[in-house]
């Protein structure tokens, strides 16, 4: 498997170890995009999910449907981005979570998807409350004064 390989916008960095496991970095969570269910969320909120995380699950799943056990994948690190920059050519955004999980040779279905390229990425499998945010048009752009 290639070193540099980009498998999906979430999951940007995949590697072989010398145990056969599969090592992933990707984003699940970066600040003032729209995700894959239309949602937007700050990078307050990202530093509090994955503190959240970090301290009470650290169980993944995949494609929103499917929880994972540890032994089927394990997070081996997470932290929020500091700043603006690259991994193999992916941009990573100030503020988002980047983690890293190892994928071990016994999750072989796993390993398959990463290796075909149809794997797209695991959830942190977080629960949020929504805010509806309305467009405030002031009178000057209504073209009233």
């Amino acid at each position: 498997m290639s070193e540099n390989v980009k498998l999906s916008n979430s999951v940007f960095k995949s590697s072989e170890g010398e145990d056969g496991s599969i090592y992933i970095y990707g984003s699940p969570l970066v600040p003032e995009v729209t995700d894959h269910q239309g949602d937007i969320i700050s990078s307050d909120e990202i530093r509090k999910a994955s503190r959240d995380y970090m301290i009470r699950s650290q169980v993944s799943g995949v494609g929103h449907r499917t929880m994972l056990s540890k032994q089927d994948v394990q997070l081996t690190q997470c932290f929020i981005a500091p700043c603006d920059f690259e991994i193999e050519g992916s941009e990573i955004v100030k503020g988002s979570m980047v983690t890293e999980y190892r994928i071990p040779p016994e999750s072989e279905e796993l390993q398959k998807s990463v290796r075909d390229g149809t794997f797209n990425g695991f959830s942190i499998g977080g629960n949020a409350g929504h805010t509806e945010i309305e467009e405030v048009v002031s009178e000057t752009e209504q073209g009233t004064e």
